[in-house]
């Protein structure tokens, strides 16, 4: 199940080389010869060294991915690029659109035929919100049995601790909690199970999540929404996910200090759930992060944007920390963005982003 790791290693440190180059127009410094892992030098001021022998540890298939939905579509001119661009595994539908629309059939058709020319992994939400477990397990039925697929990945329902929020800006008067989740999460979790049990369940995708308990999301009665749900469904979940976006924080936009001092948090976050999944569930249940930029945000043109060749060497940072950390799936926000969209496509109208060429 695990590749070696070297290639991306590589692939790493050529982009953070090339993107720094790109930004920094002073003379490089003379090269020096690679040392030994026992031997690292210290780097000097403003300059990234790299120590290509040193081992981070394996690389999962499913590490390089990100997010698509019925609401974009990669421009037909860039097509190729999408097919070559090195994702291997796709959330879909990513976003919010998953609970408030029905996926049809043919949306799930011509999602498996784009995957497919690009040699990648689908991962399926189903819509939890409004819906029902009949439904859902429909939906394998018709993607794992009727068509055949194989869909290996599943979740059910995107961020529901926004629900609450949500539905009260809808004048629909439900104070959605983890209670009311963790029951209904677990019925679909059954119902799909049983149509085909070999599908792997991710949960519970949500919001925000970090090392800091008090900041974490709550519900209305102040229950931890991750901490909730290792309790009640630590023995149906097979990837326990979650979201981050840690810019805007009441700014418009990060600066390049900014994705500097952020990119320290995973190596807090990551230990700290593989031990509350420990303490709770009493496994070692793999983690996935289903949804991650530095921005949810529509800025483009700023020095850290999404669409900045700084944004893409904080990418290739938390893709090798994720190795490190040994993380399952990361599905970075988004495959395609176009027009007033936003920034954070790898692929724009007619443009490859900077992040693109992590990939």
């Amino acid at each position: 199940m695990l590749t070696h790791k070297r290639l991306l290693c590589w692939l790493l440190i050529i982009w953070v080389v090339t993107a720094v180059t790109a930004c920094n127009q002073a003379a490089a410094p003379t090269p020096t010869a690679v040392l030994p892992p026992t031997a690292i030098p210290t780097p000097a001021v403003g300059t990234i060294s790299i120590v290509p022998a040193v081992d981070v540890g394996p690389i999962s298939p499913s590490l390089l991915g990100s997010n698509y939905g019925p609401w974009v579509a990669v421009p037909v001119n860039m097509l190729p690029a999408a097919f070559s661009s090195g994702v291997r595994v796709v959330r879909f539908p990513g976003g919010a659109w998953g609970d408030r629309n029905d996926l049809k059939p043919y949306q799930i058709d011509y999602f498996m035929d784009f995957l497919r020319q690009m040699g990648a992994e689908a991962s399926i939400s189903v819509r939890l919100r409004e819906a029902a477990p009949e439904q859902a397990a429909e939906l394998v039925r018709y993607v794992n049995i009727e068509k055949q697929y194989g869909v290996r990945y599943w979740s059910i329902g995107n961020e529901p601790t926004l629900f609450a929020a949500e539905l009260q800006s809808l004048n629909k008067a439900d104070d959605y909690d983890t209670e009311q989740y963790n029951r209904e999460w677990r019925a679909f979790a059954q119902a799909m199970k049983a149509v085909d049990p070999t599908i792997l369940l991710i949960g519970p995708d949500i919001h925000q999540f970090t090392y800091n308990f008090a900041t974490n999301p709550k519900d209305s009665s102040g229950r931890d929404w991750m901490t909730e749900f290792l309790k009640a469904n630590g023995d149906l979940v097979d990837v326990v996910s979650f979201h981050r976006y840690p810019f805007p924080a009441g700014q418009d936009s990060a600066t390049i200090a900014d994705l500097r001092q952020q990119s320290r948090e995973w190596a807090q976050t990551i230990p700290y759930l593989r031990s509350l999944i420990a303490e709770n569930t009493g496994r070692d249940i793999p983690i996935a992060l289903t949804e991650v930029n530095t921005h949810w945000n529509q800025a483009v043109g700023g020095e850290a944007t999404p669409d900045s060749h700084y944004n893409a060497v904080w990418l290739a940072e938390l893709l090798g920390q994720m190795i490190r950390q040994d993380v399952l799936m990361v599905n970075h926000w988004l495959l395609t963005s176009q027009g007033g969209q936003g920034g954070w496509g790898l692929i724009g109208r007619e443009v490859l982003r900077p992040s693109y060429y992590v990939y």
